[in-house]
């Protein structure tokens, strides 16, 4: 497995935002993921780009009224959204724990693996844990019933199925470590044969 360290030169903040949009919005058609729109406009934040504006006015429940335009990012109405996490290091974490390892690694591990606090480690995994179940098991569908922690439910009900491109991306990871893994293997076997002293009296 590759080295956060390596694996954070190897992905700077702008190219894991960029993968992260390609899987998003491919052919890089972005739609605000409030309305679908396509009229949007590219802004920076904070001198940052990776961000858009849908000029149509959004009603929400905490501002109401006629309605503003939406400002968004990749992680808008996702699991990522209001995330002080870099992007980079979620990318690091969707890239090499699958759904089952994910479950195995403890939030001190992944804390001092990935350099931050055990709490954010701890509600990184539950975050990647719940995603797993809603799209691969079938078993999270409601946040009635669910068994997470009340902050994971409303973190990630909230817009459930705008998440889906997440879990698209771990899944292609995940199989090719499997394929690579398989392929590692097999590689092995075929060597210890051309070892053997069985396979050497043939020739």
């Amino acid at each position: 497995m590759t080295s956060i360290k390596q694996f954070l030169r190897d992905y700077p903040e702008n190219k894991a935002r960029s993968i992260l949009e390609a899987y998003r919005w491919p052919n890089r058609q972005v739609r605000c993921p409030r309305c679908g729109g396509e009229r949007l406009y590219k802004e920076k934040r904070k001198g940052q780009p990776g961000f858009y504006r849908c000029p149509t006015p959004h009603v929400t429940e905490l501002l109401g009224g006629a309605g503003n335009p939406y400002v968004f990012s990749v992680r808008g109405d996702t699991i990522l959204d209001s995330s002080r996490m870099p992007l980079s290091k979620w990318l690091y974490c969707l890239t090499h724990f699958g759904p089952l390892t994910i479950r195995t690694i403890g939030a001190g591990s992944l804390a001092a693996e990935i350099d931050v606090t055990r709490k954010t480690a701890a509600r990184q995994i539950e975050l990647i844990v719940v995603l797993n179940e809603y799209f691969s098991e079938g078993r999270c569908t409601s946040h009635e019933t669910s068994s997470f922690t009340q902050w994971a439910r409303d973190k990630f009900f909230k817009r459930p199925d705008q998440n889906e491109f997440l879990f698209r991306y771990q899944r292609e990871k995940t199989e090719k470590r499997r394929l690579k893994y398989q392929a590692e293997e097999e590689a092995k076997k075929a060597q210890r044969r051309r070892d053997s002293p069985l396979f050497s009296s043939l020739f």
